[in-house]
């Protein structure tokens, strides 16, 4: 027996291809017909069986089956549910890379200022080299380091690694075999979890 929006039916199988087949196919197997008995087809059969094993729908017995559909949404409107979200993790996964790059491209005095504080509060042993892209090594590595070391006090001895990486901005602090990744991508993943739920709000209030 299917059930479905009330109606119900009787299919058993068999080799003949009937309606259900065509109305199970055009609808991922949502509507079926009130008809009062169905023959289904070893290509149905095996449809209905897929949607038993994605929960949809349920039945027992042997050659006839009582096949329940279960209440779930229309297919349709689950798949526009799925795009909307999938659209809306897309835009708020832009702002975060819109954030990365803004704060990469900060002005030349106010990106120093930027890098230096962090430098400073991330400094475990006041002697770390800072390992920067090779853009940002060349344009504000020496302002940076002697801002922090100002920040740090006078035993401060930061550097300015000979070592560049591939990141977007930031540095990586290091000394030794020990390093403390500040580069900008890392720090705006890692306040991803706290913030993305605020971001997504402002995007779609």
């Amino acid at each position: 027996m299917v059930c479905a929006t009330g109606r119900a039916i009787r299919v058993a199988r068999g080799v003949g291809r009937s309606e259900i087949a065509q109305r199970i196919a055009e609808t991922h197997g949502v509507a079926l017909p009130d008809s009062a008995v169905e023959v289904i087809d070893p290509e149905t059969w095996k449809l209905l069986q897929r949607l038993r094993d994605m929960g949809v729908i349920s039945f027992c017995g042997g050659d006839v089956k009582d096949v329940v559909v279960r209440d779930v949404p229309d297919i349709a409107e689950m798949e526009a549910k799925k795009d909307l979200l999938a659209f809306k993790q897309e835009l708020v996964s832009e702002a975060f890379a819109a954030a990365v790059e803004r704060i990469a491209n900060l002005p030349k005095e106010e990106y120093v200022r930027f890098l230096a504080d962090l430098a400073a509060k991330a400094s475990q042993f006041r002697c770390e080299e800072l390992i920067f892209n090779a853009r940002d090594a060349a344009a504000v590595g020496k302002d940076v380091v002697k801002a922090a070391n100002a920040l740090l006090g006078a035993d401060a001895r930061l550097t300015v690694s000979e070592e560049t990486r591939d990141i977007p901005g930031g540095f990586i602090a290091k000394q030794g075999s020990i390093e403390t990744n500040c580069a900008v991508d890392t720090m705006v993943l890692l306040r991803r979890g706290d913030l993305a739920a605020q971001v997504a709000e402002l995007l779609f209030e």
